[in-house]
């Protein structure tokens, strides 16, 4: 690596040219299913050697870092090359259409065995190949990130992807999870059932759908509410503290003080007799009434 940027190497276009085929034989390697190993290494030593990557350490790096039993660094480089082609001269010829050709089987077969996240990120990253456009890779990508959530998205995501016009599908898809509130914050219903026992407006709208997974309706309706205000220092005289206020409540949701460095919990007692003994020792306790 040359610890200075060749402009004058850059800027002629017969060397972006060259680099950008590279890319592009890089990019079609990797995107293979099953990929072949030494097609890979071919073309990743072929764009390591390129003379202008000496100069652009981010895509050096990436590039050699790529290992094909380390699906992130693969990501990671797919991500790269697809902010790099574009913006690199092309030539007469510089097979990028025939790559969007060779990766599209790719892309089907990784859909058809799809099973993880980074399936789904890896999914992304061909799509923005083959449409040299991000509109579908970033609403697979924003789907994606509402898996962590909802892990019954990732079938919905798939049925998607095996539309004929994908970006409209998880668009749509992205719609509807989203009215719906099947994921995030809640609302509707459990949102108003809240309000209606008395919880300010601003501390129920802090409380997500993964926070109500496990508790019923009837728990909602029935069971003590409160809030409480909580300082670190509790800890320092009490350090179970935490440990008791876990095994009786649930917490809902919780924010920090803007006044001070507190923080206020939101609770839903389940265990009102070892909730008690915490009263005790935390008299900032206010049960929530309408």
């Amino acid at each position: 690596m040359t610890d200075h940027f060749d402009f004058g190497s850059f800027m002629d276009l017969d060397n972006q040219a060259a680099l950008r085929k590279n890319c592009i034989s890089l990019f079609s390697a990797l995107a293979q299913c099953p990929q072949d190993v030494s097609h890979v290494d071919m073309y990743k030593s072929a764009l390591i050697n390129d003379p202008l990557v000496d100069s652009l350490e981010g895509l050096h790096s990436t590039v050699t870092a790529i290992d094909l039993n380390d699906e992130t660094s693969i990501i990671k480089s797919m991500s790269l090359l697809n902010l790099v082609v574009p913006s690199l001269n092309d030539a007469e010829d510089d097979r990028l259409v025939q790559s969007q050709r060779i990766v599209a089987p790719a892309l089907d077969e990784r859909v058809r065995l799809a099973k993880t996240k980074n399936d789904l990120l890896t999914i992304a990253q061909l799509l923005q190949w083959i449409d040299q456009s991000a509109e579908a890779s970033q609403r697979l990508h924003q789907l994606t990130d509402l898996l962590d959530q909802d892990a019954a998205i990732f079938e919905k995501v798939l049925s998607a992807l095996t539309s004929a016009d994908r970006a409209a599908a998880m668009g749509s898809l992205l719609a509807t999870l989203l009215e719906n509130h099947h994921v995030g914050f809640i609302a509707g219903d459990r949102r108003e059932l809240l309000l209606g026992r008395g919880v300010e407006e601003w501390l129920a709208n802090l409380v997500t759908n993964d926070a109500l997974s496990d508790i019923s309706d009837q728990d909602l309706l029935s069971k003590t509410l409160c809030t409480m205000q909580f300082d670190e220092e509790v800890l320092d005289e009490h350090p179970d503290f935490m440990d008791h206020l876990m095994a009786s409540c649930i917490i809902l949701t919780s924010t920090g003080k803007t006044d001070n460095s507190s923080f206020l919990f939101l609770l839903l007692v389940l265990d009102e007799a070892l909730f008690d003994t915490l009263r005790k020792i935390n008299d900032t306790v206010q049960e929530v009434r309408n």
